[in-house]
């Protein structure tokens, strides 16, 4: 298993981790107020966040709103940093609701923050999308 996993929301229902719960962690990312289900008990926990995917609402997010809004902040850049720094020697799983673009910048974070220098540029086969994801810069 690599260090991050990405992947949608849907395949994280279903999915099964292929090492123990002792040692794998998840961060899930959705556009409202988190919830907690069955597929979070097969981990040892959880950072649930509510950040909207900057490619679909890029026209509806007003940059001007206070902390609160659905948008990316800096507490939780901290939230994300903490969780990380905590469980450094676990796995990750990262999810979003189609694993292409906060999912996969929130994955890039963790491995970048870590010191995953090589893993970084390695070249990983993707499923095919129809559109250029956008990344967060942390």
């Amino acid at each position: 298993m690599d260090k991050v996993t990405i992947m949608s929301r849907k395949k994280f229902l279903t999915w099964f981790p292929p090492v123990t719960k002792n040692n794998l962690v998840a961060i899930r990312i959705g556009d409202q107020a988190p919830i907690r289900d069955t597929a979070s008990k097969r981990y040892a926990d959880t950072l649930s966040l509510a950040f909207y995917d900057e490619w679909d609402y890029a026209d509806q997010i007003d940059r001007n709103t206070p902390a609160g809004s659905n948008r990316l902040t800096e507490k939780d850049k901290q939230v994300i940093d903490d969780f990380i720094d905590k469980y450094a020697d676990k796995y990750f799983v990262v999810h979003c609701e189609q694993g292409i673009s906060r999912s996969a910048a929130v994955g890039y974070y963790i491995l970048k923050k870590l010191g995953y220098t090589a893993e970084l540029n390695q070249k990983k086969p993707v499923h095919s999308i129809n559109r250029t994801s956008k990344f967060m810069v942390f």
